[in-house]
């Protein structure tokens, strides 16, 4: 039985068909894998299961608060180390609904770019303030400052509890397919909730620089953002992923 909201939905659109409903960007871009990920071993189950259920340690003696250290933001990268490239950039993204789509950026990201014992051995590491989503960067409409309010809710990004999103490779491989040059996979963590995926991208190594650009598709509802939209203007699956970065060797 098709449920209403999409029978709604489905007739809107056959509704506004003179007009077109609005294409889904997530279909022309390639569509990231969603890997399983490995269950820990019995032996190790039933050590997490023992560290759960042991009695919890009385706290020790109170001991003189240790100097704060300055911590690291989204916004205050640290400095590189040799074989480290920090990276500048833009992240940013597509999502779409029946009438129209939306594109969005986060305007505070770090990346680390680090090389590791052979010359094309290379891991990436992501960090997002998501709380900085931005909506229609190149032209600004009088509601988009009511949309980027509303991707932090709770309905999507849920921000006041999970302020940051994430991505560390675990492989970065050289592979060629149209303009790609490599596939990288690694722990995307998005609303609290990790997926180990691999999605194609296009890199290039000098002696000087790194510079990428990836774009891909993933489905939202595998991180638990679930908000539908409106009965008659439903919110797709499909969210469309763009990452530009690059930056100079030490």
């Amino acid at each position: 039985m098709i449920r209403t909201p999409l029978l709604i939905a489905c007739s809107f659109c056959l509704l506004t068909s003179l007009l077109g409903c609005t294409p889904d960007p997530s279909k022309d871009a390639p569509a990231a894998t969603v890997h399983a990920q490995k269950a820990p071993a019995q032996g190790e189950a039933e050590s997490e299961t023992k560290k759960e259920s042991a009695p919890e340690a009385k706290p020790a003696a109170p001991q003189a608060e240790p100097a704060k250290k300055k911590t690291t933001t989204a916004q205050e990268p640290s400095p590189a180390q040799p074989g480290h490239v920090i990276l500048g950039g833009s992240v940013s993204f597509v999502g779409s609904k029946v009438t129209a789509s939306q594109e969005c950026m986060f305007r505070a990201w770090n990346g680390t770019a680090i090389q590791g014992d052979k010359p094309d051995d290379w891991a990436l590491k992501i960090e997002i303030d998501v709380t900085s989503v931005f909506c229609n960067p190149k032209e600004r409409k009088e509601w988009s400052a009511k949309l980027d309010k509303h991707l932090r809710s709770e309905d999507f990004f849920h921000a006041t509890k999970y302020p940051k999103a994430t991505f560390e490779s675990t492989e970065v491989r050289a592979e060629a397919e149209g303009d790609n040059t490599h596939v990288i996979k690694g722990n995307l963590t998005l609303r609290g909730k990790t997926k180990l995926v691999s999605f194609p991208a296009k890199i290039q190594i000098s002696e000087q620089r790194v510079t990428g650009k990836t774009e891909f598709s993933i489905n939202r509802k595998d991180f638990d953002i679930v908000f539908p939209g409106k009965a008659d203007d439903l919110i797709r699956d499909g969210v469309v992923l763009k990452l530009q970065f690059s930056g100079s060797r030490v």
